[in-house]
């Protein structure tokens, strides 16, 4: 019965799959057939015997077409596919050992993938790659080499062939780099005066460090170590369409052409980072893929709770790298609800602190948030997908996102107002009710006012033009440009009345204020609008807009609400705004 299943299913896919001509001619056997089928029973009703076996000829002729139009397509073994597998991965590996990004293209599936070795070559650097980079890609892209292993495995219009390659791995020259860096540094120590080495704190001149690491970087990677070169047993899958082999990019592949990392300006930055850590502080660098749905894993040995705030400062203190000279609006002044806990989240890449207090006889839970990079500010969608039927609490969405920390959106499922933006994607377009809240590519707050766009296609190309990641559309706007706005009569949210409100700001370069207000036994009212964008200016926001509030208004670190929910229970609703860490679970 399996075996009959897999066929069914076999020939459904070749359906879908066939050319227009086989298309035309299985349309044209199925009416050939109909009518035939219909003849018959039409001749056995008026029992005109010498017809049956005309319809049994149709039929058997209709069905061997049948048979032979779709078995190609269908991977049943009646024509055996052309060519060798073999013939084109060994063409594709040759292109990509002699830097031929063309004919390595038209050996793949999909021939608009641009390959991480065309980064790497020598014809592709730009002004925007540095020396050190260029050395790097340079060896990389003239580092490969590859080899067959035996006869390609094939199965239908499927194939297998095993690939041994070798790639410059730049991550293995880390160790070597560092006791050579020091080596070069105290050469250049014993042949310059001491005003030309140190500053007036006597730390190193930052040219000077980057002098003995450029000298350490030309000995160690031209020094031709074997050391520095990784090799993978790669499994070459090929599949056969149109008459020819293709080649699939798998991730494993594309890992090794790009010197076996993901990311190589990072991984480049960080072997900087490593080599000049015992005589100056540069930050690594990390970035999330933008095109990954999710953050990485906090490490939950960097949460802590504490009601000293004490405690919390000692943390903010060491967050000097990441915060620069901005200051946090957080201090030690703040007195927190009795009973309650400071909650706090820092790694190299974020510093992220919760805490309860009442403001002006509102009871709110404040959020402080700074980044390392724009990639870490990101929104979460229900199933990932604009549109979704599914709703879930915002706790489930942050736990799936790795979030660090997240507020609810705009739970753009409610209600049809308003714009979406998704994925650098205009995925809804309702131009008249609503104030819209964006984030670019540099993790800047963006406002667009209702009414500001005539029809979609402006949004899709102020989206573009501005380099916007996401949009949530809920209102009004807070803050802009340092001035609290008036919100007259908005469509949304009830903004002159009490109501649990949740809001977004902004401090600084990737610095962040969330906050709600929330309904308790004390001030069962809530909020206004006015009030919330009063608070946000205080704590010091440039800009901030106002998220969906009432039951929706939450926040949530660590995995759980940080507020008083309404009502005590979480609404369902379909996305949120998250900040997650950029450290690399490993």
């Amino acid at each position: 019965m399996s075996l009959i299943a897999d066929a069914i299913l076999k020939i459904y896919d070749a359906f879908r799959n066939l050319d227009e001509i086989s298309m035309l001619c299985m349309e044209i056997l199925g009416v050939v057939i109909v009518i035939s089928i219909c003849f018959g029973i039409y001749c056995t009703v008026r029992k005109l015997r010498n017809f049956t076996g005309m319809l049994l000829s149709v039929i058997c002729a209709g069905v061997s077409i049948f048979l032979f139009l779709i078995a190609p397509h269908a991977g049943m073994i009646l024509i055996k596919p052309d060519g060798d597998p073999a013939l084109v991965a060994d063409s594709f590996f040759s292109a990509v050992c002699a830097g031929d990004v063309k004919r390595a293209s038209s050996c793949l599936t999909d021939s608009s993938f641009v390959f991480s070795f065309a980064d790497a070559s020598a014809n592709s650097i730009d002004a925007s790659v540095n020396e050190t980079e260029h050395l790097y890609m340079e060896k990389i892209s003239n580092g490969y080499s590859y080899k067959l292993i035996g006869k390609p495995e094939i199965n239908g219009l499927y194939a297998v062939q095993n690939v041994r390659f070798r790639y410059f791995a730049p991550e293995k020259t880390t160790e070597l780099l560092k006791d050579e860096t020091m080596k070069d540094l105290d050469k250049i120590v014993q042949i310059h005066s001491r005003d030309e080495i140190y500053d007036e704190n006597d730390q190193y001149l930052p040219g000077i460090t980057d002098d003995a690491y450029r000298m350490a970087l030309y000995n160690v990677v031209d020094g031709g170590n074997d050391d520095f070169y990784d090799t993978v047993i790669i499994k070459a899958e090929l599949y056969y369409d149109e008459g020819i082999w293709k080649l699939k990019m798998s991730d494993e592949l594309r890992q090794a052409l790009n010197g076996g990392c993901d990311n190589l300006k990072s991984l480049l930055s960080n072997i900087k980072s490593d080599a000049l850590s015992d005589v100056t502080y540069i930050p690594k660098l990390y970035v999330l893929d933008e095109n990954v749905l999710e953050g990485n894993k906090p490490d939950q040995s960097c949460y802590f709770e504490t009601d000293d705030p004490a405690k919390v400062q000692e943390v903010v203190d060491g967050a000097w790298a990441l915060l620069g000279d901005q200051r946090m609006a957080w201090n030690t002044a703040i007195k927190p609800i009795s009973g309650t806990k400071i909650k706090c989240y820092c790694d190299e890449t974020i510093l992220a602190i919760t805490w309860r207090q009442r403001i002006n006889g509102e009871y709110c839970t404040c959020s402080e948030v700074k980044i390392a990079d724009p990639s870490q500010i990101r929104r979460k969608l229900c199933m990932d997908t604009f549109g979704s039927p599914v709703e879930k609490t915002a706790t489930a969405l942050a736990n799936e996102a790795n979030a660090v920390l997240a507020c609810n959106g705009d739970y753009y499922k409610y209600r049809p107002n308003g714009i979406c933006v998704y994925q650098r994607k205009v995925c809804r377009a309702e131009l008249r009710t609503t104030d819209t809240c964006y984030v670019d590519g540099k993790g800047d707050l963006i406002f667009s006012r209702q009414r500001q766009f005539e029809k979609k296609e402006d949004v899709q190309k102020f989206v573009d033009d501005n380099d916007i990641l996401f949009g949530v559309s809920f209102g009004p706007i807070l803050i802009d440009n340092g001035e609290i706005q008036k919100a007259g009569n908005y469509l949304l949210g009830q903004v002159n009345e009490g109501y649990s409100r949740s809001s977004i700001g902004q401090i600084d370069e990737l610095h962040y204020f969330c906050m709600t207000i929330n309904h308790t036994r004390a001030n069962p009212s809530g909020g206004r609008i006015k009030d919330s964008a009063q608070i946000m200016y205080d704590f010091g926001c440039k800009k901030a807009y106002a998220l969906d509030g009432g039951q929706t208004a939450e926040i949530v670190m660590n995995g759980a609400a940080a507020n008083p929910v309404d009502w005590s229970n979480e609404r369902m609703v379909s996305d949120i705004i998250y900040f997650a860490t950029a450290v690399p679970a490993d």
